[in-house]
């Protein structure tokens, strides 16, 4: 008994050491194809993703940094313009919407306020885009001639 289980031990030894069967090997690549496929499947989806996020971070920081010139131009008196291009894809146009200040009928305060309302519009695969951003802003009074 113990020599018959050595020749079963050795037949199959002989038959680890012959490598692997061509089914085997075919399935292995069928595996593998399988795997690869689904991995640079999501890297592809992945890759678009990031150029949308690029897109939207420009546009996020063109409005900002617009937005932030047309309140210091008010800050400071001057009426902005309310339209304009960044580039030949985006554009942009601004809306001023004066607020309503609650003071007493005697008390004339120094300032304006406005709703700042700037939206860039770009023109994307199938419809136009737009990003809008607003804040709420002041502006000195203009100052009456003194007699």
């Amino acid at each position: 008994m113990f020599i018959e289980m050595r020749r079963q031990l050795r037949r199959l030894d002989q038959r680890k050491s012959q490598g692997f069967s061509l089914m085997e090997v075919l399935v292995a690549m069928m595996v593998l194809g399988v795997a690869f496929s689904t991995l640079f499947g999501l890297i592809s989806g992945s890759m678009r993703n990031v150029d949308r996020l690029q897109e939207h971070e420009k546009i996020t920081s063109l409005a900002q940094m617009k937005l932030n010139e047309l309140i210091l131009q008010m800050n400071q008196g001057v009426s902005p313009g309310l339209s304009g291009s960044f580039d030949p894809k985006y554009r942009w146009q601004g809306r001023l919407d004066p607020l309503s200040l609650e003071v007493g009928p005697d008390v004339k305060p120094g300032y304006l306020l406005f709703r700042l309302r700037l939206s860039v519009l770009w023109s994307g695969r199938s419809h136009e885009n737009e990003f809008t951003v607003e804040t709420i802003t002041w502006q000195p009074h203009p100052r009456e001639s003194e007699s």
